[in-house]
């Protein structure tokens, strides 16, 4: 019994410390639009120019359309590119021990 709560406080207290901020979202945001413009744009040199402009693009203002809601073990990350009134344009993320996991994302995409 006493092993399991030691247990069960080592692992709240390691969520407690990788549960990730906005500044590891946008590294991840970044690093998701490299991989998805170069497969779009190809593995060209032009098409490795576009993404890594886009991606940098993408990572420097995402904390802009980003709601982060923090549950001091994890986080929940909500980004709306067309506005509250809107629900076409919207991707969910949770964010628990230092990763990423897509929750919700455009039907288009």
């Amino acid at each position: 019994m006493r092993t399991s709560i030691i247990l069960a406080l080592v692992v709240v207290a390691l969520l407690f410390i990788f549960n990730p901020d906005i500044e590891d979202f946008k590294q991840f945001v970044e690093k998701r639009s490299e991989q998805i413009l170069r497969t779009r744009a190809g593995d060209s040199k032009l098409g490795r120019i576009l993404s890594d402009i886009g991606s940098s693009l993408a990572g420097s203002y995402v904390d802009r359309i980003t709601e982060r809601k923090n549950y001091l073990l994890f986080s929940t990350y909500h980004i709306d590119l067309d506005g509250p009134d809107e629900r076409e344009n919207e991707w969910r993320f949770l964010g628990i021990g230092g990763r990423f996991i897509e929750l919700d994302r455009p039907s288009s995409h």
